[in-house]
C-alpha cells in the first residue's frame, strides 16, 4: 500500500524503485511506469533490464525475451543481460537454448558464479542429476558455503531420487534459517517423496502457519492428511487363463485395512474369499493376511506377510519383500512361500529380484531374475530376463522398451502351464499421465517367442479420485499367444478405497 501510495505522487520510476515494487510482489502495479519509463529512455541499459525483470515477473516472457535480445544485440559482452535472457528462456522450457547462454559466459566474468549455478539448475531440469550436482561442487568451489549453491543442491538431490541426502541438506539450510517456510516445504516434500507422509504433513503443517496463503503448501498438505490417515479398501478381482487345453477361473473379494500409526513401520490385515476353478477342479478360500510395512530407513522399504485359510485353517503364504530406492538405480526383491495354482491348491517356495540402473535422464537399464520351487510335485522354474527402455516425453510420461526374457520349468506338468525353455522377445511402449483428480497408467508390449508363436500383452491402471479420501481404482491385463493361441489370460480388477 505504501508503495501504491508514492506511486501516486512521485515523478519518473527509478531502477531500484521498480526492484522494490517486484521484490513486494506488485509488478503488476508498476508495470505501466516501467513501460513509460523504458519508452522515454531506450539507451538506458538499467532502465530496460528493470524494464524486463517486471515483464518476466508478470509472465510476459516472450515481452521479456524480445527486449533482453535488443539488449544483448547491442552489447554482445553484458553477461548481465545473458543471464536474465537464459533465465526467462528455461521457464518457457527451452533448457537447451537457455544452457547454451550460460556456457557463453567464462570464467573471468563477474557473473560467471551465477552462471554456473544457472547450468546447474538448468541440467537438473534437463533431469542430468549428476552433471549438475558436479556444476554445483564448481560453484562452492569458488564461493564455499554459499547459501544459494546448498539450496540447490538439496532441490536437484530430491529431485534426482536421494531424499535421504536432500533432507539433511534442507535442515542445514533450515539451521542458517529458522522458519523459512521454503525449506519446511521442501522437507515435506522429501518426506512424502520416501513414502513418509506423517512427517512430510507435520513440516507442511508448519510450512503453512509461516505462510498461510501458499496454495502448493495448501494442496500438499491435504493430499498427505490423506496418505497418512487410516484406510480400508474394498475389491473385486476377476481372472481367466487357457493354456490350449484346461481353462481356469479366479475371483477374488478382499477387504482391507491399514492403520497407518507412523512412517517407519505400520500394520496391514486383510480378508479375502477366493473362489478358483480350473477344468473340473476347484478350490475355495477365506484367506486372512496379516502384515507389517514400513521404512527403517527412508531408502529402504521393507514387508512382510503371512496368510492362512479360515475355512481348513492351514498355512498358505509367508512373504519378505523389500525395495532399496536411491538417485540412479532401484534394487527389488521378494522371497516366501506362495500360492503357486490355488484352483488345485499347488504352493511354491519362491525368490525373485530386479535390479533397475538410470544411468543418464530417460534412460532405463534393467535385468531379473526368479526362482519357483513348486512343492507339490518338486518341479522348478527359472525366470531371468533383461531390459532397456527409453522416455522420450517426461509429462506425460511416455516411453518405449525392448525386453529379452527366458523361462524354463525343469519338466512339462499337465496340472499347469509350463513350457520349457521359452526365450522371448518383446518391444512395447508405455505411458504414464496425471490430470486433475485422475491418474492413467497403461502399457503394451508385442513380440515372439523361440518356438514361433507371436505375444501380445497389454495393462493398465486407472486411479480416480471421486470425492475428498474416497478413490476408484480400475486395473486391467491381457496376454495371449498368437498363431497357434496356445495360451490365453485375462484380468479385471475395481477396488474401492477409503480413508478416514
Amino acid at each position: 500500500m505504501t508503495l501504491l501510495l508514492f506511486a501516486l505522487v512521485a515523478g519518473p520510476i527509478t531502477v531500484p524503485e521498480i526492484h522494490d515494487f517486484v521484490n513486494s510482489g506488485c509488478a503488476e502495479e508498476v508495470l505501466p511506469r516501467a513501460e513509460s519509463a523504458a519508452a522515454a529512455a531506450p539507451d538506458d541499459r538499467p532502465i530496460q533490464k528493470a524494464f524486463a525483470l517486471v515483464l518476466r515477473s508478470i509472465g510476459e516472457l516472450d515481452s521479456a525475451i524480445a527486449v533482453y535480445n535488443r539488449l544483448l544485440a547491442s552489447d554482445p559482452a553484458d553477461d548481465d543481460t545473458r543471464l536474465g535472457l537464459g533465465l526467462v528462456l528455461s521457464w518457457q522450457g527451452r533448457l537447451a537454448d537457455a544452457f547454451a547462454l550460460y556456457e557463453e559466459i567464462r570464467p573471468g566474468s563477474e557473473h560467471y558464479f551465477d552462471a554456473v549455478i544457472g547450468k546447474g539448475r538448468v541440467a537438473g531440469w534437463m533431469g542430468r542429476y549428476r552433471e549438475a550436482l558436479r556444476f554445483f561442487d564448481e560453484a562452492d568451489s569458488i564461493s564455499p558455503g554459499n547459501r544459494k549453491v546448498l539450496e540447490r543442491r538439496a532441490q536437484v538431490t530430491g529431485w534426482s531420487g536421494d531424499h535421504a541426502r536432500a533432507i539433511s541438506l534442507y535442515r542445514q539450510l533450515l539451521e542458517r534459517s529458522p522458519g523459512n517456510p521454503d525449506y519446511l516445504f521442501a522437507l515435506g516434500q522429501n518426506h512424502e517423496w520416501s513414502g513418509m507422509p506423517v512427517s512430510a504433513r507435520s513440516y507442511y503443517r508448519q510450512a503453512l502457519s509461516l505462510a498461510p496463503g501458499r496454495k502448493d503448501v495448501a494442496e500438499a498438505l491435504l493430499r498427505v492428511e490423506e496418505a497418512a490417515a487410516w484406510r480400508t479398501s474394498i475389491t473385486y478381482s476377476d481372472a481367466a487363463d487357457y493354456d490350449g487345453d484346461v481353462q481356469g477361473r479366479y475371483r477374488n473379494y478382499r477387504f482391507r485395512f491399514e492403520p497407518r500409526l507412523g512412517d517407519r513401520f505400520h500394520p496391514v490385515a486383510a480378508l479375502s474369499w477366493s473362489g478358483n476353478r480350473r477344468g473340473t477342479l476347484g478350490q475355495n478360500y477365506l484367506f486372512f493376511r496379516a502384515g507389517l510395512s514400513g521404512r527403517p530407513r527412508s531408502w529402504l522399504n521393507l514387508s512382510g506377510q503371512v496368510q492362512g485359510d479360515v475355512f481348513t485353517f492351514a498355512f498358505k503364504a509367508a512373504t519378505l519383500n523389500w525395495e532399496v530406492e536411491r538417485s540412479w538405480f532401484s534394487w527389488t526383491g521378494d522371497i516366501g512361500r506362495i500360492p503357486y495354482e490355488p484352483a488345485q491348491d499347488i504352493g511354491a517356495f519362491s525368490g525373485s529380484t530386479q535390479l533397475v540402473v538410470r544411468p543418464r535422464s530417460g534412460l532405463r537399464l534393467s535385468g531379473s531374475a526368479g526362482r519357483t520351487h513348486i512343492i507339490n510335485d518338486g518341479n522348478d522354474r527359472t525366470s531371468l530376463s533383461v531390459c532397456a527402455g527409453f522416455d522420450f516425453l517426461s509429462r506425460p510420461r511416455l516411453g518405449v522398451s525392448y525386453t529379452l526374457s527366458y523361462d524354463d520349468f525343469r519338466f512339462r506338468s499337465p496340472r499347469y502351464y509350463s513350457p520349457p525353455s521359452l526365450l522371448t522377445n518383446l518391444v512395447g511402449i508405455n505411458l504414464t499421465t496425471y490430470w486433475k483428480n485422475t491418474s492413467l497408467s497403461a502399457d503394451a508390449a508385442g513380440g515372439a517367442n523361440a518356438v514361433g508363436e507371436w505375444l501380445v500383452r497389454a495393462n493398465g491402471s486407472l486411479d480416480w479420485r471421486l470425492a475428498s479420501r474416497t478413490s476408484l481404482t480400475l486395473e486391467a491385463n491381457y496376454a495371449q499367444t498368437m498363431v497357434r493361441g496356445r495360451y490365453l489370460y485375462a484380468s479385471l480388477a475395481l477396488g474401492v478405497a477409503r480413508s478416514f
